[in-house]
């Protein structure tokens, strides 16, 4: 019984770690459009992008698959597990905001 509820929780996690990004750009997007200049927007949309595909093509390289939980693998077998994206994407987030609201 824990097993599978330690699996959902994994999931729901897992689920928020894949979107939370978007969630994060998408308030970052907004606020600079609201506050900032359009071509900044843009920029900031482009270097999302290439964050993205930049994790993307170093899971190609190091091909580490996901870490197993008791029970078995997470449902993402498709998809490697290093580098974090959730590390990755939140490293960035952070200190893209910290050098754009920086006064």
């Amino acid at each position: 019984m824990i097993i599978y509820i330690m699996n959902y929780l994994l999931e729901v996690f897992n689920y928020i770690g894949q979107n939370g990004p978007l969630i994060l750009l998408g308030i970052l997007l907004i606020l600079l459009f609201i506050y900032k200049s359009t071509t900044l927007f843009w920029i900031v949309f482009i270097l999302c992008a290439i964050n993205s595909q930049i994790n993307y093509i170093l899971k190609g390289i190091f091909k580490q698959p996901r870490p197993n939980f008791i029970g078995g693998p997470i449902n993402n077998n498709h998809v490697y597990g290093m580098p974090s994206g959730h590390s990755q994407s939140s490293s960035f987030f952070t200190s893209l905001i910290i050098r754009l609201f920086k006064t």
